[in-house]
């Protein structure tokens, strides 16, 4: 039996906990908001990644004093390389921070292999038992990610990209909204979490009759900058006009991306994952099939389009569980990136 600690950093939260290689079970799970430029205003970058330094290794160290640890993993929101150097990210720190060497920096502080990966690299191990073929793994959280498992191994370049659909321009003109990184129009600015709330505040703004007569209203008290991610979801789930034509809006654009995808390699299956996502379930899952029917899908039939997408397990564990499920790939691994 070999006991891992599994830590997910995520844009909003970290999540962390021990993974048993023999029951493949989490124990003694942890959440909790991850130190972000969003909770930490005016904050240098650099200082920002040392809190969460040590933060991530406060997590560590209290696991490791309950449970006898063989290694560590760590799921990372943006792109890591091969050398767990991150390459950027933007949901934590901006745009401006750069080339961290992270899992260089966590190794030098603890004396077991530590392995470092982006956090949906992490999801497509736990998710690779599900299918025989080729498939995609797509979070729609703080931001958008995905990634691509094809020919048994994951889609990177030598500096871990390939996965960054997020940061894809997607929309140009009033809805062409910033994204995290400093770019406009991305397709996380309009289609993740964070993306559709700040739509949904762009468009009650400019349809303030529209706003009035909507579920937003209420549960804003009329206000459209109080507009978040909860009352978004609340007023989707009451079938509300104004918050449908929102999430409409960015699923469309998330369809066309994954049509494109299935086009240019022919991956025709997708495991949908996040928050934002899982919130709404079957609706946000009815609705990108929606989408995806409008899309030009070459080759496909009915039965295959209607497949195309699927909901990951409902909860908010899978790189925990993709971590555990590397290491019972490659029990001794560290210093490993994918």
């Amino acid at each position: 039996m070999a006991r891992y600690v599994v830590i997910d950093i995520g844009g909003t939260n970290l999540r962390s906990a021990v993974f048993d290689s023999t029951t493949q079970e989490l124990l003694d799970i942890g959440r909790g908001p991850v130190e972000n430029f969003l909770n930490n205003p005016g904050v240098p970058p650099g200082q920002l990644l040392d809190k969460l330094l040590q933060q991530v290794l406060g997590h560590i160290r209290a696991h490791a004093g309950r449970h006898p640890i063989a290694g560590v993993g760590i799921s990372f929101p943006g792109p890591v390389n091969e050398q767990g150097e991150v390459h950027s990210a933007p949901t934590l720190w901006g745009s401006t921070l750069r080339s961290v060497p992270l899992g260089e920096r966590l190794q030098r502080e603890l004396d077991v292999p530590v392995a470092v990966m982006n956090d949906i690299s992490a999801a497509a191990f736990r998710y690779q038992s599900w299918f025989n073929e080729d498939f995609g793994v797509i979070t729609i959280s703080s931001g958008i990610g995905n990634k691509v498992f094809a020919g048994g191994r994951l889609l990177l370049n030598h500096q871990g990209l390939g996965g960054e659909l997020g940061h894809h321009k997607v929309v140009e003109g009033d809805n062409a909204l910033p994204c995290d990184c400093g770019g406009h129009g991305h397709l996380g600015a309009v289609a993740s979490g964070r993306g559709t709330e700040r739509l949904a505040r762009l468009w009650a703004r400019r349809e303030p009759t529209r706003f009035r007569d909507s579920a937003l209203w209420r549960l804003t008290n009329g206000d459209a900058e109080r507009i978040d991610t909860h009352a978004v979801v609340s007023s989707l789930q009451e079938g509300d006009a104004l918050a449908g034509d929102v999430l409409a809006f960015g699923q469309a654009h998330l369809a066309s991306c994954l049509a494109m995808l299935y086009n240019a390699i022919g991956v025709k299956r997708f495991v949908l994952i996040g928050g934002f996502c899982m919130a709404l379930g079957e609706r946000y899952l009815t609705g990108m099939q929606a989408q995806l029917a409008r899309c030009d899908l070459f080759g496909l039939s009915e039965t295959e389009r209607q497949a195309m997408v699927r909901l990951g397990q409902n909860d908010d564990d899978h790189s925990l569980y993709g971590l555990g499920a590397y290491f019972l790939q490659s029990p001794q691994a560290g210093s490993r990136a994918a």
